[in-house]
């Protein structure tokens, strides 16, 4: 073989001898990348698994990230959020709301009230009355301060058309009366003289007005009457009283005590009130002017219902399946529809916060005349005169002043003695009897102080002491 022969084969050899070098590195390259692909992936799931022990230690320290609700709390969820509040569209709201405000209440406690606040207007009636019943400083602080008490604003708002509304509604006397008094020594159902704790006329005008928005809203409902629920009535009447006196509590007054206006409301909703004091206010003024709770009294074989409103016939009062109803008689309508000084000079009104303004003058004093002069002749021909002894006191003690002469409550009490027959002068009866004709006195002049009758002054007497001071009102 030439030398030249020789050389092609060495170098024919050495090109394959690099053709397999070039293989070996390249599938080297592939087994490396290969390799390298797998150590990412390793690292990644040691990664994954590193963050799945993280949270697996947490989920022991703090509990799991996802809570399951058990079907009976969630079953309770539900039937808060359909039959006892609207406040939650879905189950998710109303736990998302609760955790929010636990993680308050143990992280800013300063902002608790402002949270109870929030919900006070939203909780049930139920509820409210569990917290007054335990807590009833509490109870009142959060009523005052959180409660929408828009009973006014929305009744009077409303007055206009209710009156001709109920214009065409034929208020008649049921056959199954409960009567308001018997007079078991006359057996008749009225008794002589308007009871001495209904001292003032004006409540009733409140409750004529209450009921009267009740059977308003209630004859547009198909199938309803001009009956109410009488408990329903007891409820929003007492409400309608409180922001009535609590109102007028709060702004200036230039009358003084014997002509306050709020004098027989309730007390309302006045800051750190003792709250017995506050319950013993709304329990006298439903028994005095509202009516008596309880079974329904039986005299001569004929129900009773005693209490102001029914006892000087503006409503008519009746059990229709063992629960009493009420509705406005005749002339507890005509009482209703006549324009008041107080209500009717109510303005200002927002119905959605429940704000509004009395008529004040120019010194920021309210309108001091209870009734219109159309009402106090409707109270004394219409009420006063139904009571025959109190008729017959209230003539002569107008009729004893109609000279102009001005009579302390001595003199007054001297014609109470003897218009009721019990003698000639005062200081002659027992104590007994003193107390009982000191009571008369008291309520009746009260009353027609506030009908504009009379003029009633307090000042310092011949005794030094401070005595009552009665003249006939010619304004």
């Amino acid at each position: 073989m030439s030398q030249e022969t020789d050389d092609e084969w060495d170098m024919e050899g050495s090109d394959l001898e690099w053709d397999k070098d070039e293989e070996s590195i390249n599938q080297r390259r592939m087994e490396l990348a290969e390799r390298r692909k797998e150590i990412a992936q390793l690292s990644d799931e040691i990664t994954h698994m590193e963050q799945i022990q993280k949270q697996e230690l947490e989920n022991k320290q703090y509990g799991s990230g996802y809570y399951t609700i058990d079907r009976d709390v969630l079953e309770d969820i539900e039937e808060i959020i359909t039959t006892k509040t609207r406040r939650y569209p879905n189950w998710k709201k109303f736990v998302d709301e609760s955790l929010k405000n636990m993680i308050t209440f143990w992280q800013r406690p300063q902002e608790m009230v402002s949270i109870s606040g929030k919900l006070w207007k939203d909780m049930t009636d139920e509820m409210k009355q569990e917290i007054k019943k335990n807590a009833p400083d509490f109870y009142y602080q959060m009523d005052e301060n959180f409660g929408l008490h828009n009973k006014v604003a929305t009744t009077v708002s409303g007055i206009h058309h209710a009156r001709t509304k109920l214009s065409n509604v034929k208020f008649q006397k049921p056959e199954n009366i409960l009567y308001g008094y018997y007079n078991s020594e006359k057996k008749t159902y009225h008794t002589d003289v308007i009871n001495e704790t209904y001292n003032r006329f004006f409540p009733l005008k409140l409750l004529v007005t209450t009921l009267a928005s009740m059977i308003h809203k209630t004859i547009n409902v198909p199938g309803h009457t001009e009956w109410v629920g009488y408990e329903e009535f007891s409820k929003e009447a007492l409400e309608f009283a409180q922001e009535i006196s609590s109102k007028l509590k709060k702004i200036k007054s230039a009358a003084g005590r014997n002509e306050r206006i709020s004098t027989g409301l309730p007390i309302g909703y006045p800051h750190q009130t003792n709250p017995d004091k506050i319950k013993t206010s709304d329990v006298r003024f439903l028994k005095c002017f509202v009516g008596h709770k309880g079974a329904t009294q039986v005299f001569a074989g004929k129900p009773v219902h005693r209490g102001a409103l029914n006892e000087t016939g503006l409503v008519y009062i009746r059990e229709k399946n063992k629960k009493l109803e009420i509705t406005l008689s005749k002339e507890g309508f005509e009482f209703y529809k006549m324009k008041n000084p107080i209500i009717d000079g109510i303005h200002d009104i927002n119905k959605d916060n429940g704000s509004f303004k009395f008529k004040t003058n120019d010194e920021d004093h309210v309108e001091s005349k209870a009734f219109s002069n159309e009402e106090k002749n409707f109270i004394m021909k219409n009420i006063i005169a139904k009571f025959p002894l109190e008729d017959k006191i209230v003539k002569g003690i107008v009729s004893d002043m109609s000279n102009g002469k001005e009579k302390n409550h001595h003199e007054i009490d001297d014609i109470i003695t003897k218009k009721t027959g019990n003698g000639d002068e005062y200081d002659k009866l027992s104590k007994e009897v003193q107390d009982k004709i000191k009571a008369y006195r008291m309520a009746t002049m009260g009353r027609l102080a506030e009908i504009g009758v009379v003029n009633w002054e307090i000042r310092k007497g011949n005794s030094g002491n401070a005595e009552s001071f009665y003249s006939i009102n010619t304004k």
